[in-house]
This record gives C-alpha cells, sequence and structure tokens, in this order.
C-alpha cells in the first residue's frame, strides 16, 4: 500500500487506497476498479469530540479538567478524524475530562465548571 485514506467518504461509506501490484502480462489498465479485501486489524485509540482540539502557534492541544477543576494544557498530536471524533495520542487517559465547549474562553489554571454530558 502506497496510501490509505485517515476516514471514509460519508456519502459511500468508503476510502480511497493507493496500491501498486504487479502486472507483467499488462492485464491491468490505467482507470480500472477493483474490489478488494484487506485485513487491516485494529488498535486502540483516544478519541475526542472535533471541537475539543485547539490548535495555536504551539501546536494542537487539548483542555483537561484537573480534580481540583482546574484546566490544564495538555499537547496532543492528531490522527485520524471520523467527522465528529478526532483521534489524539497524548498524556491522557479514560475518564478525564476533557473541555469540548467553549475552548476558546479557557485559561491555564482558571476553574471550570463541567458540565455533564451524554454521550
Amino acid at each position: 500500500m502506497r496510501f490509505i485514506s485517515p476516514a471514509l467518504r460519508p456519502q459511500t461509506r468508503d476510502l480511497i487506497v493507493e496500491a501498486s501490484a504487479k502486472n507483467d502480462d499488462g492485464a491491468l489498465k490505467p482507470g480500472m476498479f477493483a474490489t478488494v479485501e484487506a485485513e487491516l486489524g485494529e488498535r486502540e485509540a483516544f478519541l475526542v469530540p472535533e471541537e475539543a482540539v485547539v490548535a495555536d502557534p504551539r501546536g494542537a492541544f487539548v483542555w483537561r479538567i484537573g480534580p481540583d477543576d482546574g484546566a490544564e494544557r495538555v499537547s496532543v498530536e492528531v490522527g485520524a478524524r471520523d467527522g465528529t471524533r478526532v483521534e489524539v495520542r497524548a498524556d491522557l487517559h479514560a475518564g478525564d475530562r476533557i473541555v469540548s465547549a467553549g475552548t476558546h474562553k479557557v485559561r491555564e489554571g482558571e476553574k471550570v465548571t463541567p458540565v455533564a454530558a451524554t454521550v
């Protein structure tokens, strides 16, 4: 594989893949379509709402609500997106509370009033 699109197209639920294959007999022609089955495997990923990821000149980050309800900036590396959620690689753990609304109003160390959300 040379390229795999990071997300499915919402209308067709397919994705773009670019691959190379041997074609010694010349049977494959430019523009031909193929149906391919591929086992891609599974991996665990930490997903947050798109709205939770903020970017500034220092890079991408999320606001984590600390145990004292203070805002903590956590730098993230952004991965795959599915249209509503984004994979992030960072020092985050299951159960961490992440700010997903009003992120532009938050400042480091400020108290944040958590609001219960249903997912």
